[in-house]
Formats: C-alpha cells, sequence, structure tokens
C-alpha cells in the first residue's frame, strides 16, 4: 500500500486530524452562549469516545445528535456548578474584606 494512496496510513490520520478541527469549531461555537456549556463539552467528549471506538459516523451530525440528547442534564449540572462557584467566590471576597477591615482596626 502507498504512503499517499487514499486509503493509506497518511489519509486515515489527516481524515482524522480534519474531523477533530471540525469538533473542536462546533464546540467552541456552541459554548459562546454561556448556558450551553455544558452540554457543548459533554458532546464532544462523547463524540471523541465514539472517535476512539471506531463507532463515529459524519462529525456535524453525530455533534448535534449528541448535543440534543445531553443538553438537558448537562445545563442543569454547568449551572449548578456554576452557581456554587459563583457563591463561594463571593465568600471569598467578603472574607477579604473582612481581614482588611479587622487588620485596619487592630
Amino acid at each position: 500500500m502507498n504512503l499517499f494512496s487514499a486509503e493509506g496510513r497518511l489519509a486515515g490520520v489527516l481524515n482524522r486530524l480534519g474531523d477533530l478541527i471540525v469538533l473542536n469549531m462546533l464546540t467552541l461555537v456552541s459554548v459562546i452562549p454561556v448556558v450551553t456549556a455544558g452540554a457543548a463539552v459533554t458532546s464532544m467528549f462523547e463524540i471523541t469516545l465514539k472517535m476512539v471506538k471506531n463507532e463515529e459516523g459524519p462529525v456535524a451530525a453525530s455533534y448535534f445528535r449528541a448535543f440534543r440528547g445531553n443538553f438537558g442534564k448537562s445545563t442543569l449540572i454547568w449551572l449548578a456548578g456554576g452557581g456554587l462557584t459563583l457563591f463561594l467566590g463571593g465568600g471569598y471576597l467578603a472574607a477579604g474584606q473582612c481581614g482588611r477591615k479587622l487588620g485596619e482596626i487592630l
């Protein structure tokens, strides 16, 4: 088998690289509205796992199918994690302000 043939190893690697580029672009566009970031990242992971197992079909169609399937649960978990992060970050900032005020008093 020739290195540069359509069924060669080089063509397979370049096809896989192209699929990964398309998958990353779809994920980046899907993450722009921050609310959908959880579903976008979950869908990306699902498709990459299918790629490892050689079970994937067309990347764009598989991605959007996974996005629709993961949207509800992933968005709920993403929003809960984001809310917890904001709560803990606010507590951290408030504790820092209290520490400064205490240092001024003493």
